[in-house]
């Protein structure tokens, strides 16, 4: 690792989003990033803030996408059908 690299780690995990609410992360102090894939072929999955989440609110995140927030606030995602959520979660 060169001198001006910073030391990080990071966790990969799978969520199940079908068709109610859950949450992908909790607020951690420690986080750098998230990145959440939607590996599902057809339907999109919706992002937010908060557990109060409807397709009309949410970030929609289309099959086969992937967005990075960097942010250590909780994100949840609510599934239209029964998908699987990747989730790469980066620390410091």
């Amino acid at each position: 690792m060169a001198d001006n690299e910073a030391s990080s780690s990071f966790t990969v995990e799978q969520v199940a989003a079908s068709g109610t609410v859950a949450q992908i992360a909790e607020f951690e102090a420690q986080r750098r990033s998230i990145i959440i894939t939607n590996r599902d072929g057809a339907d999109p999955v919706y992002l937010g803030p908060t557990a109060a989440l409807a397709t009309t609110s949410g970030y929609q995140l289309g099959a086969g996408e992937a967005i990075t927030l960097d942010t250590k606030s909780a994100v949840w995602v609510l599934g239209t059908t029964a998908e699987t959520i990747h989730v790469l979660k980066e620390y410091v």
